[in-house]
């Protein structure tokens, strides 16, 4: 089968990481295919700039006047199909000049409907390097389990001015068919 969340992280994450790029971001601009980021607009004046220096895959610096509603490093995964059971993962290793809780939620477009699939894990990232995991379970409740769709990773980045460093990062998936479970059974899991 072939997994999109690997075609991502081998082709769009893998050229980021070899693609030395530096510049100031453009709201809803693509730094390299398929990854971008989106901040809200409005008198906010964010600028950001951007570095891809090869040994990182990308270090961020914000400026704000005003806090954003929103300010996010997106992730455009690519169609795709999560199965019931699956468990979608990221791991993250880098580093924030201010400790920061990164949250994380899945955006799939569906036959004209949007699915918002938010995780309750977030990666979160300090001053010292270090490496973090998030992990997503999904069930046939989340609506987008089983047919096919367009999704995207929004990671909500943080609002205040500062910096961060991804060094590395990658998405993985267990799937439900091998019937490993983040979620341990309980009564309530076999409730009608």
């Amino acid at each position: 089968m072939d997994d999109f969340l690997e075609r991502f992280s081998q082709t769009n994450l893998g050229f980021l990481r070899s693609s030395e790029r530096s510049g100031m971001a453009e709201n809803n601009t693509e730094i390299v295919p398929g990854i971008y980021l989106s901040w809200d607009a409005e008198e906010t004046g964010l600028t950001v700039e951007y570095n891809s220096p090869g040994w990182a895959a990308l270090t961020l610096s914000y400026q704000r006047s005003a806090a954003p509603r929103w300010f996010s490093l997106n992730l455009a995964l690519a169609e795709g199909l999560i199965a019931e059971g699956d468990v979608l993962g990221l791991v993250v290793e880098g580093y924030s000049a201010q400790s920061a809780s990164i949250s994380l939620r899945l955006r799939s477009m569906i036959e004209g409907e949007t699915f918002d699939s938010d995780w309750t894990d977030t990666i979160n990232l300090h001053p010292s390097n270090d490496v973090a995991v998030a992990l997503r379970s999904f069930a046939v409740v989340d609506g987008l389990v089983g047919r096919e769709g367009y999704h995207t990773l929004i990671m909500s980045l943080p609002r205040e001015n500062g910096s961060l460093t991804i060094r590395n990062m990658r998405l993985f998936r267990m799937p439900g068919s091998r019937e490993l479970r983040r979620d341990p059974e309980t009564l309530a899991s076999f409730a009608v």
